[in-house]
């Protein structure tokens, strides 16, 4: 699965994308819960931060619903460009502001992105991978952007413990700022069309 991935540009460009990606949520979300709930300066109970949560799943879901009209209407390129914008606003957001509306809106806009994005993958893996290694390739992404994720808790961690939760935001949003330029120079989207509509 690691071998057909790594040959495959496509593939391997999208699942290391992936992989960069969930460093910067896994930071984030490392991080928030001591940030939003009282005494952290968002200042949200603990059933507050449970609602904040839940408009994640609300985008995910709306992503997941609309997922294909989107691809239709901007392309399948665009589309995964955008999520890699939401993934930025939802690490940034808390760099700037305290308010959990704007925090709650960053986060559905992540979440929304994020199903996208899983399902256009998805998509993308099914379209261009054998049947008899899809399992093979499809555990194989996982390992790989699904593995970094105690990576990006521990360094969101250190960063927090060393120069305060608010700079974990401030790093990884900056930082996620790269990860629209890794995505435009790696994944083409003829490439991409092709994969999906092959």
């Amino acid at each position: 699965g690691v071998a057909f991935t790594w040959r495959h540009s496509l593939l391997r460009n999208l699942t290391l994308t992936t992989a960069a990606m969930n460093i910067f949520w896994a930071a984030w979300v490392s991080v928030l819960v001591v940030y939003a709930v009282e005494p952290g300066p968002v200042g949200l109970s603990p059933a507050g931060y449970g609602v904040l949560v839940i408009t994640m799943a609300i985008g995910g879901i709306a992503g997941a619903t609309l997922v294909e009209p989107l691809r239709r209407r901007l392309g399948a390129h665009r589309l995964l460009a955008l999520d890699v914008v939401g993934t930025i606003v939802l690490v940034g957001t808390p760099a700037l502001t305290t308010n959990p509306y704007a925090i709650g809106a960053a986060m559905l806009i992540g979440g929304a992105g994020s199903a996208v994005w899983r399902v256009i993958v998805a998509a993308v893996r099914q379209s261009v991978v054998p049947a008899d290694v899809l399992g093979r390739v499809y555990s194989a992404n996982r390992m790989i952007s699904w593995g970094v994720l105690p990576l990006g808790a521990a360094l969101g961690g250190l960063l927090a413990e060393v120069a305060g939760v608010r700079t974990v935001f401030v790093v990884g949003g900056l930082a996620s700022l790269a990860l629209l330029l890794l995505y435009a120079i790696t994944v083409r989207p003829g490439q991409l069309a092709a994969a999906l509509d092959g």
